[in-house]
């Protein structure tokens, strides 16, 4: 579990590119690829170094309050995919 406290941030050289209806983010100078749905596209986009894990989960909560009870774990599993792909950094 990501500490509420840490403000990830994006990784240098990483693109996120709709293709086919599908939200595919990738390294430019890498074969990875992860695919992202809307909501984790969101959580990609407000790691920007200065939004805190709990800050992100607050924007969805207030964006979705229908579905406030998955969206804590939902920002960490995101966050933790991203950062196993070596997408993001914590800081």
């Amino acid at each position: 579990m990501i500490n509420q406290t840490e403000c990830p941030r994006q990784n240098e050289g990483y693109m996120l590119e709709e293709l086919d209806g599908e939200l595919l983010l990738y390294h430019l100078d890498q074969t990875k690829t992860v695919y992202l749905n809307n909501s984790a596209a969101i959580v990609w986009h407000l790691c920007n170094g200065e939004n805190s894990v709990g800050d992100i989960i607050a924007f969805l909560e207030e964006k979705y309050p229908e579905a406030v009870k998955e969206i804590a774990g939902d920002v960490q599993d995101t966050l933790l995919k991203l950062l196993d792909a070596g997408a993001l950094s914590l800081g």
